[in-house]
């Protein structure tokens, strides 16, 4: 008995689906893994592709390896992606930054605490010298934490090297979000 060509092909369809289906998962799954960073310049666009995402993020390191197989992937779908902003590290992941933050607002990109300015609802508050500063890249307020055992009552006196040498307890507004070393200080940081 033979088989006729599309008889053939009709028994190997579920085959050939599952071999896709498994090709396309396996890459996923290396996006996913390689998805993974440190700073915000361990983040490489390798592109965007349907079924893979809009501004697909690996790690620079398996970018090179990881490129072609997204861009020889035989994909039948199509998306229409947004606009976005660049990237960000957020908690050891490539994010695109979906919004873009105004220059030199809480949130926004900056490289050093002069890129960045004070929301004028904290310059006028006077609980607090706020100040702006760059935190990983990014603009925060903070509240400089006294050293308790200063003489002068000095805002920002409390000297530090690392984060756990710093204790904002004394900070009592609702707004504190953490309590960091920035530049050799202990700052609230408020948002």
């Amino acid at each position: 008995m033979t088989l006729s060509r599309s008889a053939l092909l009709l028994a190997l369809l579920p085959l050939l689906t599952q071999c896709a289906v498994t090709e396309e998962q396996r890459i996923k799954t290396a996006l996913e893994e390689a998805n993974v960073c440190e700073r915000q310049e361990d983040c490489a666009l390798i592109g965007s592709k349907c079924p893979f995402g809009c501004e697909i993020y690996v790690h620079r390191d398996r970018a090179d390896e990881l490129k072609p197989l997204v861009d020889n992937f035989a994909s039948s779908c199509v998306y229409g992606c947004i606009q976005t902003f660049g990237v960000e590290c957020v908690q050891h992941r490539c994010e695109p930054i979906i919004a873009h933050p105004a220059a030199g607002a809480t949130g926004g990109v900056c490289a050093t605490d002069d890129d960045c300015s004070l929301p004028a609802d904290y310059a006028i508050r006077s609980n607090c010298p706020f100040a702006p500063r760059c935190i990983d890249d990014r603009c925060a307020v903070v509240c400089p934490i006294p050293d308790p055992f200063s003489t002068d009552g000095s805002w920002g006196n409390m000297q530090c090297e690392t984060d756990d040498q710093c204790d904002c307890s004394g900070y009592g507004a609702a707004d504190l979000q953490s309590c960091s070393c920035v530049n050799g200080g202990c700052v609230a940081r408020v948002i």
